[in-house]
């Protein structure tokens, strides 16, 4: 995801993505006004880095905190808005998607995707390739420069959505996953609608590529910056996301590589009584 960051980018590229599940995981077992609560403790800590978080906060709020004001020495006055804008919008999409789970609500797929790439955290993730770039936000948010992150977030969510199915069905999430919203929509049976999502994703990938074509020219600095941040992070988190869903054991467990060697994310059969959910805590006991 990071092929050629130096270490201290590295690491807060690593850092993003501990924060993020740390986040996940608070939020997956929260109401939805216990969600909008721990969202503004770290948006505020993200906003205020130099500011000691109260006594007796959650410690979420802490750990973000010490995450950005890392972070922060690192990056351009222009990254740091970025990142605290993308932050914002994946915290406004976390709380989203605590209040449709509270009413058991579906979306349309335009709906759904619309909503994932807020909360799915992907565009967070892009900034550590963009801490040292000065991208002014006429070139940042310039149509095909949105429509080439959000192609670039919506094949994450594809993808990661297929892999997490069979965990959120067992942990009664599946709603919030594109299978569920397309068998919904369309009442397909799950293998229907994974080969729906399969044909949707071509057309992501085609919308990808011809935003790519289209890319406009600025001036020589800025053209340089958006090259380095198209190729460095959009471009790549794709296939970073493909590889750490298999080698990572948090939707297969042991089993990631044969998972990506037959293909054969789950027994359509499997009844939800007998998926065994990975949890951290039996991380923390195997350990």
């Amino acid at each position: 995801m990071y092929p050629d960051v130096p270490r201290d980018r590295l690491r807060v590229g690593a850092d993003i993505v501990h924060v993020l599940f740390v986040i996940d995981e608070y939020t997956d077992r929260e109401s939805s006004a216990g969600v909008h609560e721990i969202c503004d403790i770290i948006l505020d800590a993200l906003r205020n880095p130099d500011k000691p978080r109260p006594e007796g906060e959650t410690s979420i709020g802490e750990m973000a905190r010490q995450f950005w004001a890392r972070g922060r020495v690192l990056a351009t006055a222009e990254a740091e808005k970025h990142l605290l804008e993308a932050f914002a919008d994946y915290l406004d999409g976390t709380a989203q998607l605590a209040e449709d789970r509270d009413k058991r609500a579906i979306r349309t797929i335009d709906a759904y995707m619309e909503a994932r790439r807020m909360d799915s955290g992907v565009r967070v993730c892009f900034s550590p390739n963009e801490l040292q770039l000065s991208i002014p936000d006429e070139a940042f948010y310039h149509p095909v420069v949105k429509e080439l992150r959000d192609a670039s977030v919506d094949l994450v969510v594809l993808d990661n959505d297929v892999a997490s199915y069979n965990r959120e069905q067992a942990s009664c999430y599946e709603h919030w996953n594109i299978l569920s919203v397309v068998m919904h929509q369309f009442h397909f049976d799950l293998y229907h609608a994974t080969e729906w999502v399969a044909e949707y994703h071509k057309t992501v990938e085609a919308r990808f590529l011809d935003a790519l074509t289209r890319l406009p020219s600025f001036n020589p600095k800025v053209d340089a910056a958006l090259q380095v941040y198209v190729a460095g992070k959009l471009a790549a988190s794709p296939s970073a996301n493909d590889s750490w869903k298999f080698e990572s054991e948090r939707y297969f467990g042991k089993n990631g590589a044969e998972v990506r060697k037959t293909k054969q994310v789950m027994d359509p059969e499997m009844k939800r009584e007998s998926v065994r959910v990975l949890l951290f805590e039996d991380f923390v006991e195997a350990a």
